[in-house]
């Protein structure tokens, strides 16, 4: 397969050539964000188990 990373170095090289690490990054912080903001206003609505 032309263009295949060699070994793991390339792999990761070309995962953040592709912004790759930075969208799954973005993504994470924003899971975390929704998660907590969640944990504090979900019982105060009484919708907590």
């Amino acid at each position: 397969m032309p263009g295949r990373p060699k070994n793991v170095f390339d792999l990761w090289e070309e995962l953040k050539r592709r912004r790759v690490v930075r969208v799954v990054l973005i993504h994470l912080a924003a899971a975390y964000a929704i998660l907590e903001s969640s944990d504090i206003i979900l019982p105060r609505l009484g919708m907590a188990d």
